[in-house]
């Protein structure tokens, strides 16, 4: 799920890559006790960002609904 995902936000949201983050156990800074995983976007002009800092880049539109489509393999991005 994790790799489909990330091959959406690349579909879907023009990203160029993805950061997949995963804390597991409250050393770790855990907050929610169940195994999950973060996976943020990133474009060629970010600056890297380590968890928890996000991209800044502001994107418009429909993004679940566009996410949703790309997991589906309904959409790639047109940018």
């Amino acid at each position: 799920m994790v790799q489909r995902v990330a091959r959406a936000m690349k579909a879907a949201l023009g990203a160029s890559g993805v950061c997949v983050l995963d804390a597991s156990g409250p050393g770790s800074g855990q907050s929610v006790a169940h195994l999950h995983f973060h996976v943020v976007p990133h474009w060629e002009d970010d600056e890297y960002f380590a968890w928890p800092e996000p991209s800044g880049r502001q994107l418009e539109g429909d993004l679940a609904r566009a996410l949703r489509d790309a997991v589906d393999g309904r959409t790639s991005c047109s940018s």
